[in-house]
């Protein structure tokens, strides 16, 4: 009897982990993320093309933050009344035809 006690507190104690994780894991990703890319407009969530396009992005610049938020803030300087999705477009056209 003592043992399958043992057993369920194992398990509830792995359960407790595996939630606090997940939960811990967004509440970072998320910071990270207004980290990463602090130009976004308050207030708006990004669509689905805009973080794919993010996320192109910082993998091209291998991660490197500064890089990828220097590149949107140049084709944003460029080109000020288009749109954020549409210059993260253009700093990933950019580094791939410069890569050519």
């Amino acid at each position: 009897m003592n043992n399958n006690w043992m057993l369920i507190i194992a398990v509830a104690v792995i359960v407790l982990v595996v939630i606090a994780y997940g939960f811990f894991k967004n509440r970072k990703s998320q910071k990270l993320e207004n980290m990463l890319f602090p130009g976004r407009l308050k207030g708006r969530k990004p669509g689905r093309k805009e973080k794919e396009l993010e996320r192109t992005l910082l993998r091209l610049v291998h991660g490197r933050t500064e890089v990828a938020q220097r590149l949107i803030e140049l084709e944003q300087s460029r080109h000020p009344d288009k749109s954020r999705e549409w210059c993260l477009q253009k700093a990933v056209d950019a580094i791939r035809r410069d890569r050519r």
